[in-house]
């Protein structure tokens, strides 16, 4: 997958293209075939009016009740611009690149969400991930269930508490995003994808797959230090946040005291899969990794 992935984006920037429909249809093509999501993506949509306003731009998104794919290239126009502060690290084929990668970042992302909502209906898989995915996920369950849509039918369930329930969950996913489990793990798999992608080539294009490193080792440490104000770790403050603490006190890792509860973690888990979960992480990690982040060209420029 990452071979077919780094063919089309080399053969698009070395010709001085920059992604368009058709790069980005076979980019999900060749990702779907791979991680068999036909029954999760089966619409592209493409659309000028996802979220812009000063909080953010909203470039693509992924939803899991109609499993439809969004695209917003005026989205896109307007983030590629503001990321050409970077330029001056790049020779011009890097530069290319560099857009050409960010997009398709954008689009893995989203890809992503796919195949956790995948990995959500999936009954046998028990996984601390798939456990946490499913936490994440819990009203897309839901409204999937027959039963549920079949007590909203008959009134069993109040339409209107439901429908408070929607809004109150939103403001939380909202408030914790940067510390939600699954859009950790779909930026730091994108960038995992990316990193991976371009490996091969990458004497030719040096400032560029350190950038695309610093970039996947940012990912993995956002949002340590504003969890540490809260609790021990980016998923604990979310699961606590959102009311679904039985989650994390149920985690193969728990007891009650932190001290022992890091030991448990650490033995369980290495650092990699820590930070890709949000787990806990000792402030000598967390400094080692970060120290080796502040020194790369994203953050020199």
């Amino acid at each position: 997958m990452e071979l077919e992935i780094l063919k089309l984006i080399y053969d698009y920037s070395i010709n001085g293209r920059l992604v368009d429909k058709i790069f980005i249809n076979k980019i999900i093509e060749i990702v779907v075939k791979k991680k068999d999501l036909n029954n999760y993506i089966r619409n592209v949509y493409y659309t000028n009016s996802l979220e812009k306003n000063d909080n953010g731009v909203v470039c693509a998104a992924y939803s899991t009740i109609r499993k439809e794919m969004v695209i917003d290239f005026e989205s896109i126009k307007i983030v590629i611009e503001n990321k050409s502060y970077y330029d001056q690290l790049f020779h011009s084929f890097e530069q290319i690149m560099f857009r050409n990668l960010t997009i398709t970042q954008f689009i893995l992302h989203e890809i992503e969400h796919a195949f956790q909502n995948k990995q959500s209906d999936n009954k046998s898989d028990n996984s601390i991930e798939t456990r946490l995915i499913k936490a994440c996920l819990m009203i897309e369950q839901a409204i999937k269930n027959p039963n549920f849509l079949k007590g909203i039918l008959t009134k069993e369930i109040p339409t209107h508490d439901f429908i408070v329930y929607i809004l109150q969950s939103k403001k939380l996913y909202e408030k914790y995003y940067n510390l939600n489990p699954i859009e950790r793990l779909a930026q730091i798999n994108s960038f995992r994808t990316i990193v991976n992608s371009i490996e091969p080539i990458k004497q030719y294009i040096p400032n560029l797959y350190e950038f695309k490193q610093a970039s996947l080792v940012e990912s993995a440490l956002e949002g340590y230090v504003d969890s540490w104000e809260q609790g021990i770790c980016p998923t604990e403050v979310y699961l606590s946040g959102t009311r679904q603490g039985n989650v994390w006190l149920n985690m193969d890792f728990y007891d009650q005291d932190s001290s022992q509860l890091m030991k448990n973690v650490i033995n369980k888990y290495n650092l990699v899969k820590r930070l890709s979960l949000g787990l806990p992480i000792s402030s000598i990690e967390y400094n080692s990794c970060n120290e080796w982040l502040q020194n790369t060209n994203k953050f020199n420029v």
